[in-house]
């Protein structure tokens, strides 16, 4: 297994809703390289600042393939 790199570029703001709320989060777009410089993955992440989680990842953005998977509902851990 060799070296991989990943590149992190924020592209921006955007709310995103889960369940009945809405969340500010930033659009960090992730790739992932291996070390002869070929892309293994590349995706979205739709993080929110106020949870310090992402709650979704977008694939296939700007095309016809476009998807998000994310969670359905967050809850707090039980004490």
């Amino acid at each position: 297994m060799g070296t991989e790199t990943l590149e992190i570029n924020v592209k921006g703001k955007e709310t995103f809703s889960l369940s009945d709320c809405k969340y500010n989060v930033l659009a960090v777009r992730q790739t992932i390289k291996n070390e002869a410089g070929k892309t293994q993955d590349e995706f979205t992440a739709l993080y929110a600042p106020d949870l310090q989680a992402v709650l979704a990842r977008r694939y296939d953005e700007g095309t016809n393939a476009e998807s998000v998977v994310g969670y359905e509902i967050i809850k707090p851990l039980p004490n």
